[in-house]
């Protein structure tokens, strides 16, 4: 029997769009009304992971307070050829989690007076075609205005914030011209060794990596195996893999009680100040946000095969941690690391939580408005990761009133927020569409996360 063929009609996988919002209805009624005890919280949990689907791709959920393990629980297979279960000890890309690590790097360095971030750039990679203005300050910060191995600027430096992977590659290279070695062998010899992160390190395409998840993606009736990418392209923005296990490890880092120097967390924590002096939403490695009346830093990571979250509560000493072998994708039922954590976190804490300030409705857009927006866009300043991830365009179409947005591999409804403002449904992304009264719109632009905006030109 062809092992890839069930893996791409697994009928529990095509019923998990309905059972995952049947879930958190169902779990959303036993919500505490104090923090759970940790046995009731546990079987709660349970209940909300065993409510996946269990042979398709899955990951692992670790909840922290104060430096304790409040929870622990799997989902879902990390090998589906050979049935082979999702496990705390199992490896994981981590994606654009790799930012917080290079950070730490340059602020280590930066500790040891061998740079500071207030450097240029070009003093370090003097060979390099990049603008003078831009500091490393402003490649931590996704501030310097670069979005690709380009001279030309998207802002000035400091200006603004939009989310850069090649300034964080550039950060890889300065820490080992800084450091005199390579950028994996610094992060493993001054990180990982030093706080037991045994089983992390930088994935290079070559390894053999034992205990490594296989990486899937969603196809149109099921999962399908990742493609393959060169781990050598992701570098310091995105070439690292960990375990839950490990990844405990450097949550208790972040006390600043062992291995990582507490002053040096709490500029890394910062919002870093733009030039105009207002606060961006990210820090140098971290994004920085208040979360229903909570301090929250966390980074993503969303790279083939892969997708995971890391949310830290400073203030309150608290954590969620979800690693997943599976491709975040627009019209995905269940599998964001990020929309898992925050549901975790709103059914264990939800007592202490504010209530959100404002609540996302959508409105009714005319049908001759949400025509003059339909069309195909194509990127204009997507870096080569994204690209080759989404595609290079987005197609935007309508059907029986409602908008709906298609990457090169999921097709999803959005929702209206303005006549020109468009959220998709589940994922933190938003459309934002360019055209005159009573006109067809010319440009989109994509914002992620409120960290990247990616421009698209109407094409046909």
């Amino acid at each position: 029997m062809n092992t890839t063929t069930n893996v791409r009609k697994n009928p529990e996988l095509l019923k998990s769009t309905i059972g995952f919002f049947l879930i958190i209805l169902i779990i959303s009624s036993f919500f505490p009304q104090k923090l759970l005890a940790q046995s009731e919280m546990k079987e709660k949990l349970d209940g909300l992971l065993n409510g996946f689907p269990q042979k398709a791709p899955g990951g692992v959920v670790v909840v922290l307070e104060n430096n304790q393990i409040l929870y622990s629980g799997t989902y879902g297979l990390a090998n589906l050829e050979w049935n082979i279960s999702n496990a705390t000890d199992i490896k994981y890309r981590i994606g654009s989690l790799t930012k917080t690590f290079t950070a730490i790097a340059v602020l280590q360095l930066e500790e040891e007076k061998k740079l500071t971030i207030q450097d240029k750039v070009k003093t370090w990679l003097p060979g390099l075609d990049i603008d003078d203005r831009i500091t490393i300050g402003h490649l931590l910060s996704h501030t310097s205005g670069i979005q690709s191995n380009k001279k030309d600027l998207e802002f000035a430096p400091g200006e603004r914030m939009n989310y850069s992977n090649y300034g964080y590659i550039l950060l890889g290279q300065i820490i080992s011209k800084c450091s005199g070695t390579s950028y994996d062998k610094y992060i493993k010899e001054q990180i990982f060794k030093p706080l037991g992160m045994n089983d992390s390190g930088y994935e290079h395409s070559n390894d053999i990596i034992p205990r490594m998840a296989s990486g899937y993606r969603f196809a149109q009736n099921g999962v399908i195996p990742a493609s393959f990418i060169d781990m050598e392209g992701p570098g310091a923005a995105g070439g690292l893999y960990s375990t839950a296990n490990d990844l405990i490890l450097f949550e208790k880092a972040l006390s600043g009680n062992s291995g990582i120097d507490k002053l040096l967390l709490e500029k890394a924590f910062n919002p870093y100040k733009l030039n105009d002096g207002k606060e961006s939403t990210y820090g140098l490695g971290w994004m920085v946000r208040n979360y229903k009346g909570w301090r929250k830093v966390s980074h993503g990571g969303d790279i083939e095969g892969f997708n995971c979250y890391f949310a830290h509560f400073p203030d309150h000493q608290r954590s969620v941690i979800v690693l997943q072998n599976v491709k975040m994708q627009l019209g995905a039922p269940w599998a964001e690391a990020g929309r898992l954590v925050n549901l975790i976190v709103d059914f264990v804490w939800e007592k202490e939580l504010q209530p959100e300030n404002q609540t996302v409705t959508g409105i009714q857009v005319s049908e001759e408005k949400l025509n003059q927006l339909t069309g195909v866009y194509e990127f204009q300043n997507a870096p080569a990761e994204m690209i080759a991830i989404m595609g290079s365009k987005l197609t935007i179409t309508t059907e029986g009133g409602q908008l709906y947005v298609q990457d090169k591999n999921n097709r999803g409804p959005v929702i209206a927020i303005s006549e020109n403002e468009f959220a998709v449904q589940g994922i933190d992304i938003r459309l934002e569409f360019n055209s005159g009264e009573g006109k067809r719109a010319t440009e989109l632009i994509y914002k992620l996360m409120s960290v990247r905006e990616i421009k698209a030109r109407l094409i046909e």
